[in-house]
């Protein structure tokens, strides 16, 4: 399989060139006088106390381009792997009236009729649900079952190295109620859970696995009542929600790997608060005061471990730090977004209209802000769906797009951030989208991957993780 690496840019190219240090200066002896040499040494710069009198307005244009951006994207080309095709257990003659949706008859009952006559007859080629990764490697999950999405799916493993994709386990039989929901890699193991199946009086109830990416040992590890998601890493095992019912609504769980007890989970900052948001500095909280407090909007003053910077901005959505620039994303009305970028090394304050970007995801790395955007309308003024993955470098004001895409999955665990681009799968008969059940998002297409700096990630510190 084809592996893809970005070229790294004619700045990081630079950098390296200029990355040894000056030649110590070694005097002359002077008679009978050896003048010692001087040696440079590293010193912490002072701590700043910036306002906004501190930097010199500049406004600029949002340049965007197609060229390559001046930092090192990692990508591979998933296209080609192929998952085959099953079909699903819930097919077969004897069962599969007991699996049949006739709430998607839709008023229109011959073509229905004729529709899963077709679909029940047909392999279903496998589609991706989730992924997730870590240790190196990417795991997909894999849908089979396009009757009722239940009972035939798969966890393969794609290793970035070699660019090998195999299978680690399937799920195919009529005992299953789902495929490998909520796939987590954590404490170099893979963790999903899977709803049970129980008598009507029992209520829901559901299973956390823990799946061995070595050998392929599959665990049942505990059952909880309601249903749990949301799994996510922390220090001695992992935290999850749970959702019992509606008047109980939602709870959180922890459960401890070296114990295998499950508890409730007490968040850091106040007992059953849920997890708040924290602006991050190399990795470390920073302070951020402003913004609105209830009543009126404030300025907004960020004190991070380098410096503390006042400034004049009083609406935001989004705060970004580095150590040589803060970046805060301001929301106006009527859409009139900007991006204010303080450059701590030049002592400028970059304002640049940002319409279009402010809602959009976005994930800091160190060298500038990954973004997932619309892709708007077209020349013709007609609107066009799919997404854009982008890059915004803040000090230059330039938007590099990259991938163009209908669906993506993309998330991060640890500082490891990924985007998987899918392409949709084709239909097999006319007619299928009366009966097909969404079996999955599609079939890979790009995937790209690279560090993150921090950024903006739960208060209680798991990670984030979201897919489309």
């Amino acid at each position: 399989m084809k592996k893809i690496t970005a070229i790294l840019s004619a700045a990081v190219l630079l950098a390296g060139a200029c990355s040894c240090s000056d030649k110590p200066d070694v005097s002359e002896p002077d008679g009978d006088v050896t003048t010692a040499p001087v040696t440079e040494t590293e010193t912490e710069p002072p701590y700043a106390e910036l306002t906004e009198a501190d930097f010199a307005p500049v406004d600029i244009k949002c340049a965007v381009t197609d060229t390559e951006p001046p930092i090192e994207v990692n990508s591979a080309d998933l296209s080609s792997i192929d998952f085959g095709a099953r079909m699903s257990p819930c097919k077969a003659p004897d069962v599969r009236e007991s699996y049949k949706n006739s709430m998607m008859r839709r008023g229109n009952e011959e073509r229905y009729d004729e529709a899963v006559a077709k679909l029940v007859e047909t392999p279903c080629k496998g589609a991706v649900t989730s992924a997730t990764f870590g240790g190196g490697k990417f795991y997909l999950t894999v849908n089979y079952d396009d009757f009722c999405n239940l009972h035939d799916s798969s966890l393969y493993c794609y290793d970035v190295e070699t660019g090998e994709c195999k299978e680690l386990a399937a799920h195919s039989g009529l005992e299953y109620n789902g495929y490998f929901s909520g796939l987590t890699f954590a404490h170099d193991k893979l963790y999903y859970i899977e709803e049970l199946r129980t008598d009507s009086d029992e209520g829901t109830k559901t299973a956390l696995y823990c799946l061995d990416p070595e050998s392929g040992d599959i665990s049942e590890l505990c059952t909880v009542d309601g249903y749990i998601h949301g799994l996510q890493e922390i220090e001695n095992g992992l935290f999850m929600y749970r959702y019992i019912g509606f008047n109980n609504g939602i709870d959180y769980l922890q459960y401890d790997i070296g114990t295998n007890e499950l508890s409730p989970y007490t968040f850091p900052e106040a007992e059953g608060e849920g997890p708040k948001d924290v602006v991050l500095c190399d990795g470390v909280p920073a302070e951020v005061t402003g913004g609105f407090d209830g009543e009126k909007y404030n300025p907004i003053t960020v004190k991070t471990q380098y410096y503390t910077l006042s400034t004049e901005v009083t609406k935001y959505t989004k705060i970004f730090l580095w150590r040589d620039k803060v970046c805060i994303v301001a929301a106006n009305d009527y859409s009139n977004d900007w991006l204010y970028t303080y450059d701590l090394t030049r002592r400028e304050r970059l304002k640049m209209k940002f319409d279009g970007y402010s809602n959009s995801d976005m994930i800091q790395t160190e060298e500038g802000i990954f973004m997932i955007v619309g892709t708007g309308s077209d020349e013709f003024g007609q609107y066009k769906s799919g997404c854009r993955l982008c890059l915004l470098t803040p000090v230059q004001g330039t938007v590099y797009r990259l991938a163009l895409f209908e669906d993506c999955l993309c998330g991060n665990i640890g500082d490891t951030v990924y985007y998987l681009t899918l392409t949709p799968t084709e239909e097999p008969f006319e007619d299928y989208a009366l009966v097909n059940r969404n079996a999955g998002n599609g079939l890979p297409d790009k995937l790209y991957w690279f560090k993150s700096a921090g950024g903006t990630i739960p208060r209680s510190g798991y990670g984030v993780y979201f897919e489309w």
